[in-house]
């Protein structure tokens, strides 16, 4: 059967390399003949269509019976070749596909035209002798032995689940693209929000800040009795007001840290007089705290100075709250090491509870200053004092190249 075959004249599909391999054609007007390699210059015909990777089904057109069926369709398809020989290949294919099969065999009959079968594979479902469905690419080759006795194609199916797996793969990634990107586009808007209404709130805010200042001024200019209380009960309000502006600024730094907008605008710093002013300001708030600095002439760093600065005055208000009736705070300016700037603040209050060490260093607030000093490149390290009390080491980058390297 396979030693004299006619293919009627068209583009060949993908898959039909074994056609090429096999066959030496040599052109015609309307058709070409084909013939097997001698023998002993190849190897034979059989032996390469039972080697194929792809499932090849040799079929007879007036009656669609199965003729040949090779390893790679056993292999697809679950049936041995006895199971099929002789048997209809619409049980090779679902309902649908199976009729338009039909309608193709049957229009090839009647006007021998190949083109009905299409110059490309077609991806369509099969069915496996399990029941089970498969995704294959399926293409058609009408063939013809040169007697002329009886018409005959050519079924290649080529196993697609991996393209359909891809396929399936790349519509999870992309619903996960999209829903990520509405993600942050939601995230982004909160942002957004949440900045106007730090915005609304920043006003009230100054404004009672204003009126605590106003009220310590009048309370001396009356040189009353009351002077000592009400310029206490201005301290007050203007320490909760600046409580209330640090945890508006907690709020929105943390949110930018969740969205991924966290920025730094780190420039060359004289660390000295900025943490002088801090400390001065401390002296000022909490006069029953007795607050020591020591520091080189001059301390250069690379970093944010609003940022770093927002840290040391935590860390400082940390201690003077620890120890609301005063006491001994130490803070360190040095450069331990080339290229590194080195803030250490201790203070020898009293010893923190249990529940108070086990806390220590967790809360909001720490996790926003482990953040910042992380994003310049710096450390920071917390740790209890053998005295009593707690002791905070921060370390920023002396150099541009350490920041950069982030």
């Amino acid at each position: 059967m396979f030693n004299l075959l006619t293919v009627r004249s068209r583009r060949a599909p993908r898959g039909a390399l074994l056609r090429r391999r096999l066959l030496r054609s040599t052109p015609s007007s309307k058709s070409t003949v084909v013939q097997a390699d001698a023998p002993g210059t190849a190897p034979g015909l059989e032996h390469l269509f039972a080697l194929s990777r792809d499932a090849l089904v040799l079929i007879e057109t007036a009656s669609d019976r199965i003729l040949r069926w090779n390893t790679a369709a056993e292999q697809l398809f679950g049936y041995a070749a006895h199971e099929v020989l002789g048997k209809s290949a619409h049980m090779l294919m679902p309902p649908p596909l199976a009729r338009v099969h039909r309608e193709r065999i049957a229009h090839y009959r009647r006007s021998g035209e190949a083109e009905v079968f299409g110059d490309r594979p077609l991806s369509v479902p099969a069915t496996h002798r399990s029941g089970a469905e498969l995704r294959v690419e399926l293409s058609a080759t009408p063939l013809e032995p040169a007697d002329g006795t009886r018409s005959l194609v050519l079924l290649t199916f080529r196993d697609a689940s991996c393209q359909q797996q891809a396929e399936v793969s790349s519509l999870a990634t992309a619903r996960a693209d999209a829903a990520h990107h509405e993600l942050q586009a939601q995230l982004h808007e909160c942002e957004r929000l949440l900045a106007e209404t730090t915005r609304d709130i920043a006003e009230p805010v100054a404004r009672v800040r204003r009126a605590a200042a106003h009220l310590a001024r009048l309370a001396c200019e009356a040189g009353s009795a009351e002077t000592e209380r009400v310029t206490r009960l201005a301290q007050v309000v203007e320490a909760r007001t600046r409580d209330v502006e640090q945890t508006l600024e907690r709020i929105t730094t943390t949110v930018a840290i969740q969205n991924g907008t966290f920025t730094l605008e780190a420039d060359r710093v004289n660390l000295v007089p900025l943490i002088t002013r801090i400390v001065g300001d401390f002296r000022t708030l909490a006069p029953a705290h007795r607050i020591k600095l020591g520091a080189p002439q001059g301390l250069t760093a690379i970093c944010d100075a609003a940022r770093v600065e927002a840290v040391v005055a935590d860390v400082i208000q940390r201690a003077v709250r620890r120890n609301p009736r005063g006491c001994w705070i130490d803070i360190d300016l040095r450069r331990p090491l080339a290229g590194v700037a080195q803030i250490e603040v201790r203070d020898y209050g009293r010893r923190l509870t249990a529940r108070e060490r086990e806390r220590l260093g967790s809360d909001r607030g720490w996790f926003i200053n482990q953040h910042i000093l992380e994003e310049h490149g710096g450390t920071l390290s917390l740790g209890l004092m053998p005295e009593g009390g707690v002791r905070v080491v921060l370390s920023v980058p002396a150099h541009r190249g350490k920041l950069l390297a982030r």
